[in-house]
């Protein structure tokens, strides 16, 4: 059964979302070493230093798209137990480019993550959906 998460999981998130603007060393720290994400065109594990050089082209084709700005519109949480526990986000993007009206998507996002100390690692991400390629019909 699912239900909101609690206060540590929602501080979690609301740092990750400000995390992601910071930059990729900041952002990357929130995951595990290594990480999965699995997308609709496959699952890739990545080690985190790896998964940081990536980080600057991702963020370079979204501003091409015109990616204005993301933030997490809900968070569901589907189980928890011990060590782990299992989140549905639901993203928002915004997309605007010059001289055109504003366009936003939204997108869900499964997370797993690790409880550690007084925190958590994402060790699992599943996008549900291709923002990338639902970023090129906003053009």
């Amino acid at each position: 059964m699912s239900h909101a998460p609690n206060s540590q999981i929602q501080k979690f998130f609301e740092e990750y979302q400000k995390s992601i603007e910071q930059g990729p060393q900041i952002a990357a720290a929130q995951y595990a070493d290594p990480i999965m994400i699995a997308t609709p065109k496959g699952a890739y594990t990545f080690k985190n230093e790896d998964f940081i050089k990536m980080l600057p082209g991702r963020k370079d084709f979204f501003d091409k798209t015109g990616l204005k700005s993301s933030h997490i519109v809900s968070l569901e949480e589907m189980s928890d137990d011990q060590f782990y526990c299992i989140i549905k986000a639901i993203w928002s993007f915004e997309f605007k480019k010059d001289g055109s009206e504003a366009k936003n998507i939204q997108v869900p996002t499964t997370y797993i993550l690790r409880k550690e100390k007084d925190s958590f690692k994402i060790i699992f991400q599943l996008d549900h959906e291709d923002l990338i390629e639902k970023s090129k019909l906003t053009s």
